[in-house]
């Protein structure tokens, strides 16, 4: 197997991992979310997801830091028809946390997610 192939192959397995893990919660304007939730004992460290099927990319993380971490993660909601702007993003998170009972966290994000933690901090 080619080097390319095996982080193919990784991938997939990641993939799986968490689709596995999802539970589905009800969250304001978002009925049905799919949420990866530890469930530990530690402090809460979210794990904001790009755009699927990337967000695979977290997975090994989420595995590490599960380990001392209250982990959470989710697949974001996407639009065909429109862009969706941080606040949107920020509001969509608050409202995960909220719904999970969580009022402080570590946060991790790449690219869009990155961008999302910065307004979460400017709406909260």
């Amino acid at each position: 197997m080619t080097n390319r192939e095996n982080i193919l192959c990784r991938m997939d397995d990641d993939r799986a991992w968490l689709e596995s893990r999802y539970q589905h919660i009800d969250v304001p304007d978002w009925p049905d979310a799919p949420v990866y939730d530890s469930g530990g004992e530690g402090d809460v460290l979210v794990f904001a997801p790009v755009l699927s099927p990337f967000d695979v990319i977290h997975v090994p993380n989420i595995r590490y830091f599960g380990e001392r971490f209250r982990v959470v993660t989710y697949r974001r909601r996407e639009s065909l028809t429109r862009p969706i702007y941080p606040n949107e993003r920020a509001r969509e998170i608050r409202n995960l946390l909220h719904a999970l009972d969580i009022d402080r966290v570590h946060f991790c994000g790449l690219n869009e997610g990155a961008i999302a933690a910065f307004a979460l901090a400017r709406i909260d």
